[in-house]
């Protein structure tokens, strides 16, 4: 869900309804993610590198 936001800017509908306080925190910005968001949308061309960022911030959150 953390990573669809920051790549796309959405979250399924599935996961607004079953966790709308994860949800709440992850949008409402109180997370400084907007470095994250830049990579992303600067890496678009570049998939190797969003899937190793990907993996990087999985492994991060575990």
């Amino acid at each position: 869900m953390f990573i669809s936001f920051l790549k796309d800017h959405m979250i399924g509908t599935a996961l607004v309804n079953s966790y709308p306080e994860l949800v709440s925190h992850i949008t409402s910005r109180q997370i400084c993610v907007k470095h994250l968001e830049l990579l992303f949308e600067s890496s678009r061309a570049n998939l190797s590198f969003q899937k190793d960022l990907e993996t990087y911030i999985r492994h991060q959150l575990e």
